[in-house]
């Protein structure tokens, strides 16, 4: 007979980690503002997400990421496509963290550098929300669908849209406006954070802290 005690604690282990991916997804933006607010008495927005590399905060963002990195490594889903994505994901993560986006006047290496963050971040983003429409939205073979599981279901499929959105217009905005006038305005800083909500949101109904069965 199984040890229900053992098995309800591994449960609850993968819920909990599920919800820290979401809560650190989530709070990513709010936390670099406040905190830089905090220690720089500097309340003006960056840029963009990843520009908070280059305040006080330095070591939040990298440590946030690659917190997130190393739970989406450490999470195992149902099959095979779920474990190799999700890892994915996470190591997308950590490269975006170990590998700044480029700063002002950037030298060579450094602009290469930045080159490597914007790539792994797009791959980060793009990554969770393919995991967002699709994996999360599988359910076991053999499995019913209930309808609070229907309902996260939606939940899963608009965050993945709005992800894919907020994605595709940073893509269209660079192309359109370039880069020197989208960095004097914090409007990726904004797609950003509605990307990271769309993605916590996401983690935090797949670990049932929202619409739990």
């Amino acid at each position: 007979m199984p040890d229900r005690t053992r098995e309800d604690a591994r449960i609850i282990s993968f819920m909990t980690l599920r919800k820290a991916v979401g809560y650190l997804g989530a709070g990513l933006p709010l936390g670099l503002w406040l905190g830089n607010l905090l220690l720089s008495h500097d309340a003006a927005l960056r840029p963009s997400v990843s520009d908070y590399y280059y305040t006080d905060v330095r070591n939040g963002f990298v440590g946030d990421l690659v917190a997130i990195g190393v739970f989406l490594l450490a999470y195992r889903g149902y099959d095979r496509w779920d474990v190799t994505t999700t890892n994915a994901a996470g190591l997308f993560a950590i490269v975006a963290a170990l590998f700044p986006t480029a700063p002002p006047d950037p030298s060579t290496t450094a602009l290469w550098i930045g080159r490597v963050h914007l790539a792994s971040a797009g791959l980060l983003f793009l990554t969770l929300a393919v995991i967002s429409i699709w994996l999360f939205r599988t359910s076991p073979p053999g499995q019913a669908l209930t309808v609070a599981k229907a309902k996260r279901n939606r939940v899963y499929l608009w965050s993945g849209v709005v992800i894919l959105a907020c994605l595709a217009a940073i893509l269209v905005l660079r192309w359109v406006l370039g880069d020197a006038t989208v960095a004097r305005h914090p409007i990726v800083f904004w797609l950003e954070t509605v990307a990271l909500l769309a993605f916590g949101f996401s983690w935090l109904t797949k670990g049932q802290a929202i619409l739990k069965d």
